[in-house]
C-alpha cells in the first residue's frame, strides 16, 4: 500500500506501516466517523485524496513549501487522519 502516498515515508516500522494501513484499508469512513459523510470511503483513501491534494498544491503554490514544514504536515495527514 505504500506506493499510494507518492513518496511518503511515515515514522514507523515496516510492520507497524502495514497494520495500520490494514486497519485504514478495512475502516469505513461514512459510517464510523465522528461526522457522517455522503462520501463512501475507507480511512485509506480519505488518507491517499489528501496527499493527493497536499502534491497538488505543492504544484501550484510553490512558495507554500518555503513557510510550511511539509514533512511535518505530511506526518499528520497520516496519523490524525488515519
Amino acid at each position: 500500500m505504500t506506493e499510494r502516498f507518492l513518496n511518503y515515508i511515515p515514522p514507523i516500522s515496516s510492520e507497524l506501516r502495514a497494520q495500520y494501513e490494514g486497519s485504514m484499508a478495512q475502516e469505513k469512513r461514512w459510517q464510523n466517523g465522528m461526522q457522517f459523510s455522503d462520501v463512501e470511503e475507507t480511512l485509506l483513501d480519505h488518507v491517499t485524496d489528501l496527499f493527493e491534494i497536499h502534491g497538488s498544491v505543492g504544484i501550484n503554490f510553490p512558495n507554500l513549501f518555503e513557510v510550511v514544514d511539509m514533512p511535518e504536515t505530511e506526518h499528520m495527514f497520516y496519523i490524525h487522519d488515519g
